[in-house]
């Protein structure tokens, strides 16, 4: 699927659904507009500099829902930061190694 461009690219950033690859586009006020959703659009745009893709391994999908679970209960529950950094490493160490 190619990028959008020109009049496309500026409707569909209007619609806030999606980060413009147009550079100049996800500039624009079609995609910035804080009266629009998102309202804080510029977020994603200052975020660009440190997003990193997702390790190359078979298993990520299963790593991400246990670490998604864990990580959402520390949150409601309040648990300790070494307690949850262990249970990340515990249960997420074998699917890192069966995805090797």
């Amino acid at each position: 699927m190619s990028a959008l461009r020109g009049a496309a690219a500026t409707i569909m950033a209007a619609t806030g659904r999606t980060v413009p690859s147009n550079v100049e586009v996800s500039r624009s006020p079609a995609f910035l507009d804080p009266t629009k959703a998102p309202r804080n659009a510029k977020v994603f745009l200052d975020s660009i500099p440190t997003i990193r893709a997702t390790p190359a391994v078979s298993t990520w999908p299963e790593i991400e829902d246990v670490a998604n679970g864990i990580l959402e209960n520390a949150l409601y529950y309040g648990h300790q930061p070494r307690d949850v950094a262990r249970e990340l490493d515990e249960q997420t160490r074998p699917l890192f190694e069966r995805g090797r």
